[in-house]
């Protein structure tokens, strides 16, 4: 065993007095950071594990608007089991007043391959969905009872006929691949849609050819057979592998944040590490100065103080990683029933072991500085009673040591972040808001040091105290300060998002967008709704689905695209083509086209996914329209004001190429909040088929995700702040010896108790408001960032949130510096004077 390492573990057997701040900051960011890499990887493993019922099968062959041509489907029925499902969005209705927007999905007898769907009350899919008693039947999402007043039994109309509610759906096996959608779902018999008259020429309809490989089939081996025999089928092709590839997507983006935040919470305890490091060396001097008075070198001092503080932090990390995993048992289990997609909870070494990693490198980082001052502690110090603190610089091999730490951090952090772009640029302002803070709390000292001395005795002991040597004002500001940004950051962005859904409607927005409007009916249905009272705008527009399948001639798989434009490549997109152009939309290259014109397919583009793309003017996009590939040139590129709301696409086709296919309407219509229940009854009665989404309600989903997604950040940046408490708490702690001897002496001067009480009352109140303001101005300078120039929105500030801050930075520090400080201030003078 190594001598150093023997020392220190004889030298542990005196205690760990002075660690438990140390270890309370290593177990909070290891336990932050593994358990949310454990609640990602139980949702992730998940989804790999139900891949199968969650895709619906084990490939997915999707089609819009048209089904599979009749060879390619003959070609896979004939090697494998197919399920088919339809889905469309439509309106269901008990009366005229009693209606709800769902989404439709009309299943075949083979449905589902994989999974079951559980009924209340309980029964087969089958006899659910079977023609009795003269109407099919019908099963529903609770949403859709409570929406229009029905229980089960009723019926309900939707197109041209009624079906017989025959049970509530609890569990739909594959729903969860669909991704987000805006109304209930409705399960109905594939045979019921063409006597309910839902698919009319032009609807926007997906069929979803679920195929059931053999066990023991080459999955790739099987989609590559179908890529090659059928290259101009038009589908779109998932595997189990991707089953519920837009949450996947999603949840990795936000366990990137919150990992993220759990490591703001570490670094934030790795001020608390610097100074537990630094109290319990300041304990040891006697016996440092001993040692090397024996002969030790500093390089031994050096490595037994070391192996010290990482054995504790390997204690500290275990009982992190021990909380980590435990805690995604209890969350998942608490939030089962709100998860989309089934979770595995379990033991996931990845997230661990980062974790384990992440805890490691910072205690490294933080404790080499403390640690290399310490080896500098000359002998002579052993013969002092009182030994003045070793400030200034270590050697630079222990800068060395320190910097290469956190960039090893930083480079961890990169390397296991599936958003490397984000994470790089989170560590930058994490370092700079760290830079800045521990610098303000420099400035403060150097301030107070200058600031005429004020009357008040209480008043200029506090000023004192904040510049005083050994004072704690940095190591406070940083610590407390990074945690409060953080929430402030969060909390902003949060408030901005939400006044922009309920407060950012532009007074001319629409209150309803109608889709599937057929070519025969547009015309009597922009004549029905201008004829009712209230409405005051009505604007309609041809509109047809497409996906994009080539991006200048490159297969859209393969075309190089960055991950903000990537959604435009995943599904189908909704094109529209018109003479003119619209309003909210600015040329920025290129030329609109003549009204007249008639020559090759050209296309007006979204200039910003025209730059995620690579295009320019000129450069070509193939669409797939109904199984027809159309290759279009770009004519001009478009800036697109969406937050008007109104009827906005990113790609427009020039006259004559689109007039002949079969396609329906979009209208939106803008009437007063008073007569929008009117609107929704008069078309709902003349154009049934006709499917009315209201704007209110959009919004009311969206901000009421926001606010799911806003607690979950919340709580991480809760943890930050926690950690920064106990900083301040490990400073305050640290620092009590020094307020002892300080209320001694001025108990001996004649100072009374509350006298002292109130000098500490003011400095612990100055720091935590000075450090709430720098934490206002940083995390509302970040927020400004994120919303103006990433999510390119407007912005308002928010200074409810400011006087929030600025109330928790006061009741954070006075309180815990009163908790570290006030047994002090009872301390008798005769015990301390005798021993000095």
């Amino acid at each position: 065993m190594p001598l150093a390492l023997r020392l220190a573990l004889r030298e542990l057997r005196g205690g760990l007095r002075g660690f438990g701040i140390f270890l309370l900051c290593i177990v909070l960011g290891v336990a932050a950071i593994a358990a949310v890499g454990g609640v990602r990887g139980a949702v992730l493993e998940g989804i790999g594990e139900h891949g199968r019922p969650l895709l619906g099968g084990d490939i997915e062959l999707r089609m819009t608007s048209e089904p599979m041509p009749g060879a390619a489907l003959d070609y896979v029925t004939s090697l494998y089991p197919v399920s088919r499902t339809t889905t469309l969005r439509s309106m269901a209705a008990a009366d005229l007043d009693r209606r709800a927007t769902i989404e439709l999905k009309a299943v075949d007898g083979a449905y589902p391959l994989y999974g079951t769907a559980v009924l209340a009350p309980s029964m087969p899919l089958a006899d659910a969905l079977a023609y009795r008693g003269g109407h099919w039947g019908v099963t529903v999402e609770q949403a859709v009872l409570d929406k229009t007043h029905t229980q089960v039994g009723d019926l309900l109309r939707i197109g041209d006929i009624d079906y017989r509610i025959s049970a509530v759906t609890v569990t739909e096996p594959d729903k969860a691949g669909d991704g987000f959608t805006l109304g209930a779902r409705v399960l109905v018999s594939d045979a019921s849609l063409v006597p309910a008259g839902l698919i009319q020429q032009g609807s926007i309809v997906r069929y979803q050819y679920r195929l059931k490989l053999p066990p023991g089939a080459d999955l790739e081996a099987a989609k590559r057979d179908l890529t090659e025999r059928f290259p101009d089928a038009g589908w779109r092709m998932r595997d189990r592998q991707n089953g519920a590839d837009s949450i996947k997507r999603f949840l990795e983006r936000l366990g990137v944040f919150l990992s993220l935040s759990g490591l703001t919470a570490l670094l934030v305890g790795g001020v608390g590490v610097a100074n537990a490091t630094a109290g319990y060396l300041a304990t040891k001097r006697e016996a440092v100065a001993t040692l090397k008075s024996l002969g030790a070198g500093g390089g031994l001092v050096f490595r037994i103080y070391l192996w010290q503080v990482m054995l504790l932090a390997l204690a500290g990390i275990a009982a992190g990683l021990v909380l980590g995993a435990a805690i995604p048992f209890a969350v998942i289990a608490w939030l089962r029933d709100m998860l989309p997609v089934p979770a595995r909870p379990g033991v996931y070494a990845e997230p661990l072991l980062l974790a384990a990693g992440y805890g490691l490198l910072t205690v490294l980082a933080f404790a080499a500085w403390p640690l290399g001052r310490a080896r500098d502690v000359p002998a002579a110090g052993l013969f002092r009673q009182i030994v003045a603190p070793v400030s200034g610089r270590p050697r630079w091999r222990y800068v060395a040591l320190s910097g290469a730490a956190l960039t090893a951090l930083a480079a961890l952090a990169l390397l296991f972040s599936d958003e490397r772009r984000f994470t790089g640029w989170f560590l930058l302002g994490s370092a700079a808001s760290f830079l800045v803070l521990w610098l303000a709390g420099l400035a403060l000292m150097r301030i107070a040091a200058y600031l005429p001395r004020p009357a008040s005795r209480v008043w200029r002991m506090a000023l004192a105290n904040l510049h005083r040597p050994g004072a704690a004002t940095p190591n406070v500001v940083l610590s407390l300060g990074l945690g409060l940004t953080l929430l402030v950051t969060v909390a902003q962005i949060s408030a901005n998002l939400s006044a922009q859904i309920r407060d950012g409607v532009p007074a001319d927005a629409p209150s309803y967008y109608f889709i599937d409007i057929q070519p025969d009916q547009i015309d009597g249905f922009e004549t029905l709704v201008r004829g009712l009272p209230g409405v005051a705008a009505v604007d309609r527009a041809p509109m047809l689905r497409a996906s994009i399948t080539e991006v200048n001639g490159v297969r859209a798989e393969e075309a190089k695209v960055t991950a903000d434009a990537q959604w435009a490549l995943r599904g189908d997109r909704g094109l529209t083509y018109t003479a003119s152009l619209p309003a909210q939309n600015t040329i920025v290259a290129g030329d609109w086209w003549p009204a007249d014109y008639a020559g090759p397919p050209q296309i007006s583009f979204d200039a910003k996914l025209a730059e995620g793309m690579s295009l320019a003017v000129g450069d070509t996009l193939t669409f797939n329209v109904m199984g027809r590939p159309i290759t279009a040139s770009i004519a001009n590129l478009r800036e697109i004001d969406w937050s008007g709301m109104g009827m906005n696409f990113s790609v427009i086709f020039a006259p004559g190429t689109l007039e002949h296919a079969p396609h329906t309407y979009l209208a939106t219509v803008r009437v007063d909040q008073e007569h929008e229940a009117g609107v929704d009854r008069a078309v709902g009665r003349e154009h049934p088929n006709v499917t009315s989404v209201r704007v209110r309600d959009v919004l009311a989903t969206v901000n009421t995700l926001l606010k799911q997604i806003n607690q979950a950040v919340s709580g991480a940046a809760f943890a930050a702040l926690i950690a920064g408490v106990a900083v301040l708490a490990g400073a305050m702690a640290a620092g009590y010896n020094e307020r002892v001897r300080d209320a001694v002496i001025l108990k001996v001067l004649g100072a009374r108790r509350a006298d002292i009480a109130r000098v500490y009352l003011v400095e612990y109140a100055l720091m935590g408001l000075i450090t709430a303001l720098i934490a206002m101005a940083l995390g509302t300078l970040a927020a400004w960032l994120v919303i103006t120039r990433i999510m390119e929105a407007n912005w308002s500030l928010h200074p409810e949130i400011l006087v929030a801050t600025a109330a928790a930075g006061l009741a954070v520090t006075v309180t815990f510096g009163f908790l570290g400080t006030w047994r002090a201030l009872g301390e008798r003078p005769a015990p301390h004077l005798r021993v000095d």
